[in-house]
């Protein structure tokens, strides 16, 4: 008998597991991941609807909706601050969502989920290169950071970026500190992802060429190749429009960079808000606490907490990682005591030399380089910057900031462990209570903004152009349908301003009931007394506004929907009054006035006069994606006002009113007469049919530019001004 036929056989039942299957298992065993998921779902997803959806969210999503209900496919998405239109990548993603369904709350649960995946992907990065402790606490103080969860659930392209910028370092430190192959790859095929979400990212160049340098052994040059393909394969849209548009987008870059240089420390600033306890308001993300008077931190006995979370994000957060940021700078730096005695007997040129080969076979020590130059050289790039900064731009550095801090912590426990005392026992305690109350800060001041933006406490206009958000809107509008169609009601007109203005008219297209919005900046619509009894949902901020439906409707209040942070909503059932016949001697088509003089219309408190006139519209023109019918009054001389009006509506409907309203100096004489044209134009988007397919942008044209002219041929018309 042979001894291989003593051995004990086993069955595949009692087979030990397989290695992916034990790794698995270990996972699984972690009991900090349940906590880490359930915080992240908490602070992620609870009250998603109450965040941001104004002018770029409803844009961007809209986008990858008409992709599908009207066949547009874009090739560009919205406009950048720069002035130059953003690559489509970001609309493909909101595709998947807005594939299913036309409400943006599937493309705020995309974006949320982008982030809870972030975090368990900087958990695994700190287990896997710093161990269990140091990842625990990147993941806490990631899921409970403020600034991280401001930039976690409204529709923008750059709160897409933190899982990507995961991935990237991931790549990186496969290439430089375990020194395996295939990182290359797809590094750069993120980093032209994340370039395509936001400009700023391609800063992250520099930590990529160090990479290159550090693991040059790696590199397959293929790799190269290949990235760009697919890089170039991605953005083929984007090149095709640019192509088409003379490529102007590329020229509006080089131009800003091409503006005046300053140097300020503004950009130390913004890094500051990575560790705040508590933005201002959802409204103006500033590392300040509130001093709204209802919200929880200043109307309850939380007051008395002000002070230390004000120190612990203003001082205690900032000087923590300095500290941590210095300590990995001196393990870079710092050669092992061994080396030391080696380089010591050297001259300079030795000692340098005998520096870099010791710090060329220590990955360990380029993997912190590789996080220095993400969390300190990038940001200092910019104290010098031609372009302005804004602290979304900051999202990029999540949350390498408390990798560093968690490798600091870590190393002191350590430290503190070789040392069997109980001095070095309460020490060590003691920093790790330390870090709990840091924990305990972030979680109370990330706790309270949820509760003042679930419930309004905050000041909706702390910053321009204010704060809307999808829940209070989509509420208002389906309460309005609701009513619209249990009363037989055939219209619903809307007025809008530029906070609100791109999202209602998106969430007003899911309607049943026909809609009318307009912009109430310049002036303000109202049915016709043909049209019988309309719903009408006005700003109760607007004066002039409520001022011209209650002299030329009956209307009644019959709701006022809520708004997080803002005055409700007013809806009235109205119906207009008879109006007068049209002025004979006025313009022949499309528009004709419903008086022959202007008046001056006053704000209660007066600190505003208006020049309104009063017209009549002559056709009907149905709502259609992205689609305005705009009438511009243009003044003769134009000094008398600010702007020239221009009334903006989503339809046209025969004898609606348009009330202009031109805003005027109450220091300047009213004049005694206005001269002016009147030019009408349809905008619609921009298209170009490419085979079975409809490119679209973000841009739109402007068709049918007509200037009216009177029944005597004349382009201008003269009205008296009457003051009441």
């Amino acid at each position: 008998m042979s001894l291989t036929s003593l051995k004990p056989q086993v069955s595949d039942e009692q087979a030990p597991p397989a290695k992916g299957a034990r790794s698995l298992l270990t996972w699984l065993k972690s009991w900090e991941l349940y906590v880490i998921l359930l915080l992240a779902i908490l602070f992620r997803f609870y009250l998603l609807n109450t965040t941001s959806f104004m002018d770029d969210e409803a844009i961007v999503f809209r986008m990858a909706h008409d992709a599908f209900a009207h066949g547009l496919f874009p090739v560009t998405s919205n406009r950048a601050s720069l002035g130059n239109l953003n690559f489509p990548l970001v609309e493909y993603i909101f595709m998947l969502p807005a594939a299913f369904s036309a409400d943006p709350l599937g493309g705020e649960i995309l974006v949320a989920l982008f982030n809870v995946v972030a975090i368990f992907l900087s958990y695994f990065f700190t287990r896997k290169y710093y161990g269990r402790l140091a990842a625990i606490l990147v993941a806490l103080l990631y899921v409970t950071s403020v600034m991280a969860r401001a930039y976690s659930q409204n529709i923008w392209q750059q709160n897409l970026m933190p899982p990507l910028i995961m991935l990237f370092f991931f790549c990186l430190f496969r290439g430089v500190v375990t020194r395996r192959g295939n990182w290359l790859f797809p590094a750069l095929v993120l980093l032209g992802l994340l370039y395509q979400l936001h400009g700023s990212s391609l800063l992250l160049v520099i930590p990529l060429l160090v990479a290159c340098v550090l693991a040059y052994k790696t590199i397959r040059w293929h790799e190269i190749v290949l990235a760009a393909l697919v890089i170039l394969l991605i953005i083929t849209p984007f090149i095709y429009w640019e192509f088409q548009n003379n490529f102007q987008d590329i020229q509006i870059l080089l131009n800003a960079s091409k503006r005046t240089v300053q140097f300020d420390t503004q950009t130390i600033d913004y890094y500051q808000y990575l560790f705040s306890a508590y933005f201002m308001s959802p409204a103006l993300r500033v590392n300040h606490l509130p001093n709204y008077p209802t919200s929880v931190l200043v109307s309850t006995p939380l007051h008395y907490l002000q002070r230390p979370l004000r120190f612990e994000s203003e001082k205690v957060m900032p000087l923590l990682f300095l500290v941590s940021a210095v300590s990995a700078l001196i393990s870079v730096i710092w050669s092992p005591r061994k080396e030391q005695a080696t380089q010591a007997s050297q001259g300079i040129k030795g000692q340098v030399w005998s520096w870099l080969k010791n710090f060329w076979v220590s990955p360990a020590r380029q993997g912190l380089l590789l996080l220095l130059i993400w969390q300190i050289i990038l940001p200092l790039t910019l104290l010098r910057r031609s372009i302005p900064l804004y602290p979304h731009y900051y999202i990029m550095y999540l949350p390498g900031q408390f990798i560093l801090i968690a490798i600091f912590v870590v190393r002191v426990v350590k430290f503190l462990q070789q040392y069997r005392s109980s001095y070095t026992t309460i020490a060590r305690f003691s920093l790790l209570g330390f870090v709990v109350l840091i924990l305990f800060a972030q979680t109370l001041g990330i706790s309270i903004m949820m509760i003042d933006t679930a419930q309004g406490r905050f000041d909706a206009h702390a910053a321009y152009p204010g704060y809307e958000n999808l829940s209070s809107m989509q509420s208002a509008l389906n309460e309005a349908d609701q009513f619209a169609r249990a009363h037989h009601i055939q219209r619903i007109y809307i007025s809008t301003t530029f906070a609100d203005g791109q999202s209602l008219r998106y969430l007003a297209e899911q309607l049943h009931t026909p809609t009318t919005l307009y912009g109430s900046t310049m002036c303000t619509v109202l049915p016709g007394s043909q049209a019988g009894s309309v719903l009408y949902i006005a700003d109760p901020r607007n004066a002039i506004q409520n001022q011209l439906i209650q002299q030329y409707t009956h209307a009644t209040l019959v709701a006022r929907p809520p708004r997080l942070g803002e005055q409700p909503y007013n809806m009235y059932l109205l119906t207009a009054q008879a109006e007068p016949a049209p002025v004979a001697g006025t313009f022949s088509s499309n528009l004709k006035a419903l008086s022959s003089s202007a008046q001056v219309l006053h704000t209660p408190d007066n600190q505003l006069q208006w020049l309104s006139t009063r017209w009549q519209v002559q056709q009907t023109q149905p709502a259609a994606a992205r689609t305005f019918y705009n009438t511009q009054f243009l003044f003769n001389p134009a000094g008398l006002a600010k702007d020239n009006p221009t009334c903006q509506l989503t339809a046209l409907n025969r004898g609606d009113q348009i009330f202009t309203q031109q805003a005027i100096s109450t220091t300047d004489p009213i004049p005694t007469a206005l001269t002016f044209q009147v030019q009408t134009n349809t905008s619609v988007p921009v298209t170009r049919p490419l085979g079975p397919l409809t490119l679209t942008t973000y841009d739109n044209v402007l068709q049918q530019v007509q200037t009216l002219q009177t029944t005597t041929g004349q382009q201008s018309v003269t009205m008296p001004v009457v003051t009441r």
